[in-house]
């Protein structure tokens, strides 16, 4: 049996990690069906974010990265991957487009973390190029119609990338990386409201507190729109 995973709402597989299952067995029979289609990859939904390119000590390409250390969020990750299982359900994966910079947007916001004299200018110039990349992937995928299975798995896991790339999504990745009390588990939940589970620490460093803070303010409004609250 390969990869299955728990969340409160159910299963999910590690050839798909968009789509949830009621039970544990439908997880795995649907995990044996995928395995056998042309161009199945195995993907986890923890994907690398800002705070990862930028603190990880590794020396293979962050966009190779599958578990990796992601740092403190700004914003739960239990509720991106959610709204992007109920997007895709719906039919609307496209709609994150709202919360998605352009690399133009995405090079203004990282110039304004990390400027060119800081220590981590080499990192922040990569997780400009890695964002280009995924979000030229992201607007092909996006003007396609009628995507086939594994392309819309593929549609859905570039989101959740671009998404968490954001230098606002994370923090703590300007000097020596997060300490144990801002990684350790804070008591998120899909049973809670996520407007109650956002994390601004005023010790976070940002530059731009009002960017962090609209990202997220517009984060909870997309993901209303699929019943994710």
């Amino acid at each position: 049996m390969g990869k299955i995973n728990r969340t409160a709402k159910g299963y999910f597989h590690d050839f798909d990690p968009y789509t949830l299952h009621p039970t544990k067995k439908a997880a795995t029979t649907e995990r044996s069906r995928l395995s056998k289609l042309t161009g199945v990859k195995k993907r986890a939904p923890r994907v690398s974010t800002f705070y990862t390119i930028l603190q990880d000590k590794r020396k293979n390409d962050p966009s190779k990265f599958g578990s990796v250390p992601q740092g403190p969020h700004t914003f739960p990750h239990h509720g991106i991957h959610h709204g992007i299982i109920e997007a895709r359900k719906l039919g609307k994966l496209s709609e994150f487009s709202s919360v998605i910079p352009s690399p133009a947007d995405y090079n203004k916001r990282v110039n304004k973390e990390i400027p060119p004299n800081h220590t981590k200018r080499a990192r922040a110039v990569k997780a400009q190029i890695i964002f280009k990349k995924r979000f030229l992937r992201f607007d092909q995928l996006k003007k396609m119609k009628n995507l086939p299975e594994v392309r819309e798995i593929a549609f859905a896991h570039v989101i959740n990338k671009l998404i968490q790339m954001d230098p606002y999504g994370s923090y703590a990745y300007k000097g020596k990386g997060a300490g144990k009390r801002a990684l350790k588990g804070k008591g998120e939940s899909s049973l809670l409201p996520l407007s109650s589970q956002i994390d601004l620490p005023k010790t976070a460093g940002f530059t731009d507190m009002s960017g962090v803070t609209t990202r997220s303010q517009t984060l909870l409004k997309t993901l209303k729109k699929f019943g994710v609250k």
